[in-house]
């Protein structure tokens, strides 16, 4: 027994008549609550899609068995070995385009082999993909999806072999082969001992916003953390249907749900099973979370956005028992508009390193505090100073009995720690409560020691319907520039046309100006747009690779501050002669022209931010 009796604080699954709280004391694996749950709870459905149009079907717990030992013996069967050494169990890599059942009941199946998952994101190149395995013992690739995935995972493997290493690429099974229409018996496999949970389980990679995603080998003790995060919470959430459409199974958003879904009882609604699996949209999945009776709605922030601008949308999410939204900033506007409309917003904030360490699942939404969470009482925060005007705290946890991060990265007076990157504000009013503020490893630290948040100006801009995606930089300069992916590339050395896009975005930059402090302001001339041949690389969340994608663009960017230092103020004729009158008018309009404002004369230019 790893986790001492009675030590969960919110109870799930009280008034179920058809759910059995499995035990979560380190008695039992993660794989193995998925058997207990066939066993003990097998009329309480694990899984509802919608099957016709505004039907639904379910999938109880007594099918989900089966199921799982189908996939475990497909895997036995395709790799042909099995593990040995319970310490350090064979590495499966599985990249996959498939759909939410299927993919789960697949990597639990893995488990249940004695086989460690390695779920791979299909938005990695195939570098990407072949740097992540050659970093493992993996010698077995599953893949599944179109002729784009399997592309991918065949250079991948070519770029593996001129290095030494190879993977035998293997087809990843399909919904009718782990739920057979004619619903045959299955024989089991034997049963198995409870492994130590300090050994591996499974491996997932961070999302890679910096370089190349980062590999997070976590323990079955971890795993069973991550089950245990909602009786922290202050909702009993068994019976609930939680919306899980955009979590992809890759990622920790992902595995949280698979998690959650044993332990806690709760219905996971997902779109259809079918190969290839459905597209997400937010039209789509808004009427699917409709047909299925969704209730916990967890979806990325662009389809909440979009939801936002529609009245029959907006009257649906305000009925839900909860709006959660992580892994993304919402756009301040929409979350306002949606607390007005009572739309009952959570903030889930964790990391593949973590955890969920927010407060998951609480009674009620904080007044005008969207942004805002407290952190979980399984964890041990701290915030530590970092000597902002602002009052900005980087966020670390230590690891404790009830919380184990994957990682350790530093120490604080003493402790290993680990240190998120994440930047944080304290709100104003209510103790204990913070929203996130940026990442200090993204701050972009200007020659004038100034420090620019890129991520709120990033997101102003990326409003506009002509931008697909934004960087800014600057680390190092006397002022920050911005490169943009347009929606719909173009040559960027067709001068006119590039002229053309820099003036139709202009409106954006300038939003984004207003709200920047003074030393972060963007000029026309420093902004870069993309040239077709060379697009950002993203990662596993969709997001643009910052300094990744930056450095592709090195080169442009030198040549526009030299460009800059040639150039500046060749709008402004230079002042006749240098008599006072004269050299005053010019200076006066090279400051209007920066600061966008008329400054009085005698005005301190430092004060105004005019200082590079």
């Amino acid at each position: 027994m790893v986790f001492p009796p009675g030590d969960l604080p919110c109870k799930q699954g009280v008034f179920s008549k058809t759910f059995k709280q499995p035990p979560l004391d380190g008695t039992l694996a993660l794989h193995q609550i998925y058997e207990y749950n066939a066993e003990n709870s097998p009329e309480h459905p694990l899984y509802v899609y919608d099957s016709t149009e505004g039907r639904s079907s379910q999938i109880f717990w007594r099918e989900v068995r089966p199921a799982i030992h189908r996939a475990a013996k497909f895997a036995i069967n395709a790799i042909g070995s099995v593990t040995k050494d319970p310490a350090s169990p064979v590495i499966v890599g599985v990249f996959a385009n498939s759909d939410t059942i299927t993919f789960q009941c697949f990597l639990i199946g893995l488990m249940r082999a004695g086989y460690q998952p390695f779920p791979i994101s299909i938005r990695n190149s195939a570098t990407g993909v072949a740097n992540m395995i050659l970093q493992t013992t993996a010698a077995h690739l599953f893949v599944a999806g179109g002729e784009s995935i399997h592309k991918v995972a065949a250079q991948a493997n070519e770029e593996m072999h001129s290095k030494g290493k190879g993977v035998e690429i293997l087809e990843m099974p399909i919904f009718p082969d782990l739920f057979p229409p004619d619903k045959a018996d299955t024989e089991f496999l034997p049963a198995i001992a409870t492994p130590d949970l300090n050994h591996p389980a499974l491996i997932l990679h961070s999302s890679g916003s910096t370089a190349f995603p980062k590999l997070r080998t976590l323990t079955h003790k971890i795993l069973l953390e991550w089950a245990r995060t909602p009786y922290y919470g202050e909702r009993d959430i068994c019976g609930e249907v939680l919306a899980v459409h955009t979590l992809p199974l890759f990622h920790a958003s992902g595995f949280f749900h698979t998690c959650w879904g044993p332990s806690t009882g709760v219905i996971l609604s997902a779109f259809a099973p079918s190969s290839p699996p459905v597209v997400p949209t937010p039209p789509r999945m808004l009427e699917s979370c409709k047909a299925t009776g969704v209730t916990l709605l967890f979806a990325i922030p662009s389809f909440m956005e979009t939801w936002s601008t529609e009245p029959e949308s907006v009257e649906s999410l305000k009925r839900l028992k909860g709006l959660i939204f992580g892994g993304a900033p919402l756009s301040k506007s929409v979350g306002d508009f949606l607390e007005s409309k009572d739309a009952p917003l959570w903030h889930i904030y964790g990391a593949t390193e973590m955890g969920v360490v927010a407060s998951c699942m609480p009674k009620a939404s904080v007044p005008h505090g969207w942004p805002y969470m407290f952190f979980s009482p399984h964890t041990k925060p701290i915030l530590i100073p970092q000597n902002d005007e602002d009052g900005t705290c980087e966020l670390a946890f230590i690891p404790c009995a009830s919380h184990t991060p994957s990682v350790t990265n530093g120490t604080f007076e003493g402790k290993e720690v680990y240190m998120t990157s994440d930047l944080f504000i304290k709100h104003p009013d209510i103790p204990d409560l913070y929203r996130v503020h940026g990442r200090s490893d993204d701050q972009i630290m200007l020659s004038t020691g100034e420090k620019t948040n890129p991520a709120p100006l990033e997101h102003i801009i990326s409003r506009c319907p002509l931008v697909s995606n934004v960087l800014m930089f600057g680390r190092g300069k006397f002022q920050n520039g911005v490169l943009i992916e347009p929606r719909e590339a173009f040559d960027p050395s067709n001068v006119e046309r590039l002229t053309k896009f820099r003036n139709e975005i202009w409106s954006y930059v300038e939003q984004a100006n207003a709200f920047a402090p003074t030393h972060s302001r963007i000029f026309k001339e420093m902004i870069i747009v993309c040239k077709p041949d060379k697009p950002f690389e993203y990662t596993a969340k969709g997001n643009p690779r910052r300094h990744v994608s930056v450095a592709l663009y090195n080169d442009e960017i030198e040549a526009v501050y030299k460009a800059v230092e040639e150039s500046s103020l060749v709008d402004i004729s230079a002042p006749k002669s240098w008599e006072l009158q004269e050299a005053t008018e010019f200076i006066r309009s090279v400051v209007a022209r920066v600061m966008k404002n008329i400054i009085s004369d005698d005005a301190d230019l430092f004060e105004q931010g005019c200082d590079r």
